[in-house]
């Protein structure tokens, strides 16, 4: 990660990742993928269906500004 000052908005510090960083993901991916993909192996299609519904439901909340 590195940091840099927001040069439109001294309050802000931008963050990215470095080329290193970026590798690691890379290199990280692919195992955390066939990690989840084992753990969700053990539901049933229908629960895999209710969780998919489940997360779509949360994705369209958080995408709702938040009241006061």
């Amino acid at each position: 990660m590195q940091r840099a000052p927001d040069p439109r908005d001294r309050r802000v510090t931008l963050v990215q990742l470095t080329e290193a960083g970026a590798a690691l993901i890379g290199e990280l991916r692919p195992r955390h993928r066939a990690y989840v993909e084992e753990r969700m192996s053990h539901l049933s299609a229908e629960q895999l269906a209710m969780f998919h519904s489940a997360m779509e439901t949360l994705y369209r909340a958080l995408q709702q500004p938040v009241e006061d």
